[in-house]
């Protein structure tokens, strides 16, 4: 049964605020309507948003804001919540491969976890949410990423708390990929919801449950009696969405607010350490901004030509200029603090000259009368600060012949177009590459948009990718690739077989820059199926700088996180991941503390 509190009738507050902020010529006037809000200031945690969470059911929860919402209703057998993000277990009371198989692992559920209904949360629930992603009835995003991974879920007949994982492979990302929210199988599985949870009934297992959303703007959690594993300190936790980013900052400042974490211009942040009524908190992160390069565009294909817009990119000067300081350049997709991350790999450079000598050498001199090399467009959201530092590279760009026409879009159409491979260029972030797995995930040769042969001049456009990874035959006798090669081929022929008689195998189409290098595909596979955490450093390192000397993506910065919270808040601790599952430790003028 789903149950929902009555919580005080929501009533609008009208407050004018008027605000002169030193140091910043500007005056905000005006009108704000509040919501008068469940509880009181003693024990309600009321934290502003940049974006509404798109999905609150964890199968769903793909964009950065849903998974951070989701995670306070859901818990998951694993978490990566820890300075370190290594997997820790949380729903689990014991994970263990087993003895005889490297392609089988044990899972023991915690025999004291409750979902928000009271109903026990046992392996039964593992094992319907992993086989309702495999599903393709439900629809899950996470589908095509569990079907190459697992082959089989399965409950132990004579212990209930008991589940059997059966891996396609040796897979070392496994204790990475538990980190699913679990769901109720008794609400879900043979309701008549086709697997989903009907609208306002999400039932998690989570340190939060669901009392109620408007729909856009207001979520309303409450904590859960029921679960032992994870007790926030706070009764109420209230998530505001303010798209805009100076009613957020307004809106702590005033009072109406207790925390805010990023979505905060950093240039803001030497001026708010000197208020007495905010408090400032900023962390390295391991959220990794780049430009995605299409390499079937004929220019782009020409490795020196990427190269030269690395070179003609002053990292310093926009960390300068857009962050304060609170960012580090970026030497690749891993920050500097990860296990995995290659101490050896190269710092970017900015050398404009430089850049201007690989052009002309790759066959772009400057036009006599306007200069230019050649143009691009470069897609990104329209997020006006990193609209901001899109100009900033177009203007340094422009300065070796490069012209760039900025194409912003709203995130969901702009996204569309980097999903489909409809761009020159992108501006990105990802926000969490916990696992070196991330590298497969962005750049292995197979998993392209499209996979047929296609036309143009760039080599990176004629590869057939949708049975052999393109030049697999040239690590036939390499000391480290040479059973790759092999088992390439082999996987190759299944994937045709497998085709002919009509059932094609899905490989994704998370490489949208469409690059290909047999080396990398072999240096992530192996890494993949690596148990040793060693052996995996060494994998990923080279992977690593494969990448950095073919730039299919061009590495910009680790942005830190940033959070704004009430002199009254004690115990903020933020996240490499930016996750909020920090505030489930928060205290702060409380009656009592939670027993």
């Amino acid at each position: 049964m789903v149950v929902f509190d009555s919580l005080t009738t929501f009533r609008p507050v009208s407050r004018c605020l008027g605000w002169v902020w030193s140091g910043i010529v500007a005056t905000f006037l005006g009108c704000t309507t509040e919501l008068e809000l469940p509880g009181n200031p003693t024990n309600r945690l009321v934290v502003v948003l940049d974006a509404p969470p798109r999905a609150f059911d964890p199968r769903f929860s793909i964009d950065t804001m849903s998974a951070k919402v989701s995670k306070l209703m859901f818990s998951a057998l694993v978490h990566v919540d820890n300075p370190s993000v290594v997997p820790e277990p949380l729903l689990a009371a014991s994970i263990t491969p087993d003895a005889g198989s490297a392609t089988r692992w044990h899972v023991f559920v915690r025999r004291d976890v409750l979902f928000h209904d009271g109903t026990p949360l046992t392996g039964h629930d593992v094992v319907y949410t992993f086989k309702s992603i495999l599903d393709p009835e439900l629809g899950s995003p996470y589908r095509a990423d569990f079907d190459a991974k697992f082959r089989d879920i399965i409950l132990d007949p004579t212990d209930p708390f008991h589940v059997i994982f059966e891996l396609e492979q040796p897979l070392a990302t496994f204790l990475t990929d538990l980190d699913m929210g679990i769901v109720p199988a008794h609400l879900l599985q043979n309701t008549g919801t086709g697997g989903r949870f009907p609208e306002s009934g999400w039932i998690g297992a989570g340190p939060f449950r669901f009392v109620r959303f408007d729909g856009h703007s207001t979520l309303v959690l409450r904590r859960s009696d029921t679960t032992a594993h994870i007790r926030p300190t706070y009764e109420w936790l209230v998530l505001r969405v303010l798209a805009d980013d100076n009613a957020r900052l307004l809106s702590l400042l005033a009072g109406s607010a207790d925390l805010m974490i990023n979505g905060i211009s950093p240039i803001l942040v030497d001026t708010l350490k000197n208020r007495d009524d905010v408090r400032v908190y900023t962390e390295p992160s391991l959220a990794f901004t780049y430009l995605g390069l299409n390499l079937r565009v004929p220019a782009l294909s020409d490795v020196r030509v990427r190269q030269a817009l690395s070179l003609a990119t002053d990292r310093d000067e926009i960390i300068r200029v857009r962050f304060s300081g609170l960012a580090t350049p970026a030497r690749g997709i891993l920050p500097s603090f990860h296990w995995a991350y290659n101490e050896q790999l190269p710092a970017p450079g900015f050398d404009p000259a430089r850049a201007e000598q690989l052009l002309d050498e790759a066959g772009f001199p400057r036009d006599p009368v306007s200069g230019i090399r050649f143009s691009l467009e470069l897609k990104l959201s329209n997020h006006r600060f990193r609209r901001g530092i899109a100009e900033m590279i177009v203007w340094q760009w422009a300065k070796v012949g490069v012209a760039v026409t900025l194409r912003p879009y709203e995130f969901a159409t702009f996204f569309a177009d980097v999903q489909k491979g409809r761009f020159d260029v992108f501006l990105l972030q990802l926000p969490e590459p916990i696992e070196p797995d991330m590298i497969r995930w962005m750049l292995y040769s197979l998993q392209t948009p499209t996979k047929e042969r296609g036309t143009g001049l760039s080599p990176y456009a004629h590869w057939d990718r949708r049975f052999f990874n393109p030049g697999w035959d040239t690590l036939l006798g390499d000391p480290l690739c040479d059973h790759w090669a092999k088992q390439s081929y082999v996987h190759g022929v299944i994937r045709l077989v497998e085709t002919i008689v009509g059932s094609p195998i899905d490989l994704g189409s998370t490489n949208r820059t469409y690059y290909a290098n047999p080396r990398l595909d072999c240096l992530v596979d192996m890494g993949r199926q690596t148990a040793d955490r060693q052996q995996r450093k060494r994998l990923y390192a080279e992977a690593q700088s494969v990448v950095a000397q073919d730039l299919p993506i061009l590495p910009l910065w680790h942005e830190n996180h940033i959070a704004l919270g009430s002199p009254r808040l004690r115990g903020v601790s933020l996240l490499p991941t930016s996750r909020l599952s920090f505030v489930t430790k928060l205290t702060g003028n409380m009656d009592q503390e939670v027993e």
